[in-house]
């Protein structure tokens, strides 16, 4: 059986808490719900069940909970930096 083909299941290449991330991982939940409200397809004569996308959707539908928390939280896209002495004038 030829596996669906996504448009936007790129959502994980993104960052993690990235507002870009989200909106794509929401987009490919869409697409998923689409195929399954579709139903059964027909390729090349022979009907295809895509009954394995409910247990699909049920783990993007998770994911899209925890990044949209991150995105909310404003965890996405953090960077840190702490100033560092030059050696040797420490406590100068």
């Amino acid at each position: 059986m030829p596996s669906p083909a996504w448009t936007y299941s790129d959502w994980i290449t993104y960052a993690v808490g990235n507002s870009t991330r989200l909106t794509r991982l929401r987009l490919h939940i869409q697409e998923v719900s689409d195929r399954i409200s579709n139903g059964n397809i027909q390729t090349e004569g022979t009907a295809h069940s895509y009954d394995f996308l409910q247990d699909y959707l049920e783990t993007l539908s998770k994911k899209e909970v925890e990044e949209a928390a991150l995105v909310s939280a404003g965890l996405g896209n953090r960077c840190s930096f702490t100033r560092g002495v030059p050696y040797g004038k420490a406590g100068a």
